[in-house]
């Protein structure tokens, strides 16, 4: 039996989802994809948990931002709120 025919043989064994997955690549992703194939597996592990870190602090830092222009604008709402009150008593 040839490569080719080897390689057909695993290419059908193959789950959709995997299939799917190989098919939407491109030479760029291919090309990270060997580069980490070839890495140490210990390297491979920190890059991944950087990468969810990275991933956790940039959703912190965005409900942060997201937080504070809320807390200032419902301020800004509220002392507003509170000078129409007062102007109606005329206080």
């Amino acid at each position: 039996m040839d490569k080719d025919a080897i390689a057909v043989q695993r290419w059908i064994e193959l789950p959709d989802k995997t299939k799917r997955f190989f098919e939407q690549l491109e030479a760029q992703n291919i090309e990270t994809l060997e580069v980490v194939a070839d890495a140490p597996a210990e390297d491979v592990t920190e890059i991944f948990v950087m990468v969810r870190n990275a991933k956790v602090i940039g959703k912190f830092f965005k409900w942060l931002i997201v937080g504070v222009l809320g807390i200032f604008l419902g301020t800004i709402m509220f002392w507003e709120g509170m000078l129409k009150v007062l102007a109606w008593f005329k206080i």
